[in-house]
């Protein structure tokens, strides 16, 4: 596991800038290469800040130190004493979709990364997921 940490942005943030920030957005399109998206699976845009990036990325290829992170990221936090329910990752279920690499302001790098998650809607992330509805089968009429 690799320690990374999401980076923080507005809502409309080449637009408008606000104090309120969160760690990224609900993607807006149809993936229909995910099974169940819409019904039980989203996908979410973010940005992964990670120290010494160029360093792991001679070892390593982008999708594995992408993937590191993300298990770093839905660890749960340590649980308190004395407390008898099992802690629950801040951000959800996350898995890895996509990861792309992208340069920042001076010699920061970042990892632009499409996670997939099973909550319609989480408090770090801005919006929520599309609704797709189940189609329900008919019944076959027996002659």
């Amino acid at each position: 596991m690799i320690e990374c940490q999401f980076v923080k942005r507005c809502e409309y943030e080449p637009y408008f800038t606000s104090t309120r920030q969160k760690c990224g957005r609900y993607h807006g399109s149809y993936f229909h290469d995910i099974k169940d998206f819409g019904l039980s699976f989203w996908v979410v845009g973010a940005q992964i800040e990670v120290e010494g990036l160029q360093k792991r990325l001679k070892k390593s290829t982008l999708n594995e130190v992408a993937s590191e992170c993300v298990e770093y990221l839905i660890q749960p936090p340590v649980r308190k004493r004395k407390t008898k329910r099992k802690p629950k990752p801040p951000y959800g279920n996350l898995s890895l979709y996509k990861a792309y690499m992208r340069k920042g302001d001076g010699n920061e790098n970042y990892i632009n990364v499409l996670l997939v998650i099973d909550q319609i809607k989480n408090k770090y992330f801005w919006g929520q997921g599309p609704k797709r509805y189940a189609v329900k089968k008919r019944r076959k009429i027996k002659d």
